[in-house]
């Protein structure tokens, strides 16, 4: 893990794999580790995969003050800005999916697309109460396996019950839960890990002011939520309680996509990762679509040096351009997923370098000839005076044009 330094204290991150970015943000009493290598390792074959410790959490550092989703949003934006992520796709999970949407309120510019894990938003779900949380028949069966008992004048039973099973004296129900539901708090696999893990959550609970932080609104209201444009993965458990906050965001955003997560609880992107990731790429996948559909398209004929790994420079022209992406023909062969550099002559001193990806094979037309889509990188250098130049053109075309398929 690196570090980054945010206002005199550092904030641990991970970067792996290529292409568009994804950010993940774990919930409470977790860290970056909580994301299985099954959910990590197929997002990371096509996208850069960016995961961090929460403040206070994990590798990172705790600062006695500061735990609010608007303070660790910022956290967020921070570390965005220092690994140069213009914008990205961002999976949140628990309180991670709060973060998220505070981050996408806070700049909206900079978030693609949010998938909310099992969030609850106390904007619709203000208290958790042992009535609410034994609504979930196997979760009441196992607490009565183990002997617990929920306090029935506790508003943030969560939080109540995570302080419980980080205490050293539930170390054995922890192991014991965990062999009952797969992945409970503080019983992972490695055992040390695990109790580092606990300790650390009561540090934070009591020498900072995250208990009280955590409860926060933070400035999330209704109205800031309702401004939300970005698409919005919804996944609850079939078991639980944040289905609560999914009808709320339903209810206020038409860009908000719901699905249920089938025999799963609070914690499927570690139960269930295969089912998870399945979910999340189609998703993704709509959404790139979505992209490409809502980015205004010019019929621009460009000449073109492409340069694709080792291979020599070789001439392409483009069929049809817009912000995201470029419809190209060649003399070369290319494959699904190649990188590719682009120089573009106009009119400059000098060529301006397009980055970008082929993310589409089209029939070939002849031996010699064959049309890719290119899928640009958005922080390339010359990102900016493409989208400037694809600006000033745009009046000068009297239509976009749809390639009847071709398109990227």
């Amino acid at each position: 893990m690196s570090k980054i330094i945010l206002d005199k204290f550092s904030l641990s991150y991970k970067c792996i794999g290529k292409g568009r970015d994804i950010v993940l943000i774990h919930g409470l009493a977790a860290n970056s580790g909580f994301w299985s290598p099954n959910l990590l390792m197929p997002l990371a074959r096509q996208y850069r995969v960016t995961l961090f410790d929460l403040r206070g959490h994990g590798k990172s550092n705790m600062p006695a003050t500061g735990y609010t989703s608007a303070d660790m949003a910022k956290d967020f934006l921070s570390l965005l800005d220092y690994l140069n992520i213009q914008d990205a796709d961002v999976i949140g999970h628990s309180f991670g999916g709060v973060v998220a949407l505070h981050g996408a309120i806070l700049s909206p510019k900079r978030i693609r697309s949010l998938v909310l894990a099992d969030t609850r938003l106390r904007t619709f779900e203000p208290t958790l109460t042992a009535r609410d949380l034994c609504r979930n028949e196997k979760f009441s069966r196992k607490l009565a396996i183990l002997g617990i008992k929920l306090p029935e004048n506790e508003n943030e039973t969560g939080l109540w019950l995570l302080e419980q099973m980080a205490s050293p004296e539930w170390r054995d129900k922890r192991e014991l839960l965990r062999k009952m539901q797969g992945f409970p708090p503080f019983a992972g696999a490695n055992a040390n890990g695990s109790i580092r893990t606990a300790e650390r959550w009561l540090e934070l609970l009591r020498t900072t002011t995250a208990r009280q932080d955590f409860t926060k609104p933070a400035g999330l209201s209704i109205d800031k939520i309702r401004r939300l444009r970005q698409p919005i993965l919804v996944i609850c458990g079939e078991n639980s309680t944040a289905i609560r906050t999914m009808t709320g965001l339903r209810k206020h955003l038409a860009n908000c996509i719901p699905h249920i997560m089938e025999d799963a609880g609070h914690f499927f992107p570690m139960t269930h990762p295969a089912k998870f990731l399945g979910v999340v790429q189609k998703f993704l996948l709509d959404v790139r679509e979505g992209e490409r559909r809502g980015h205004t398209r010019l019929p621009l004929s460009l000449r073109m040096d492409a340069l694709v790994g080792q291979l020599q420079s070789f001439a392409v022209t483009t069929l049809d351009v817009s912000e995201s992406g470029l419809l190209i023909s060649g003399g070369e062969n290319l494959n699904l997923g190649m990188n590719i550099d682009l120089y573009v002559d106009i009119d400059t001193a000098e060529k301006i370098q397009l980055l970008g990806k082929v993310v589409r094979l089209s029939p070939v037309a002849n031996l010699h000839n064959f049309f890719y889509g290119i899928e640009l990188t958005r922080n390339g250098k010359g990102q900016k005076f493409w989208e400037d130049y694809l600006a000033q053109m745009q009046p000068f075309l009297r239509r976009p044009v749809d390639l009847q398929g071709h398109g990227i």
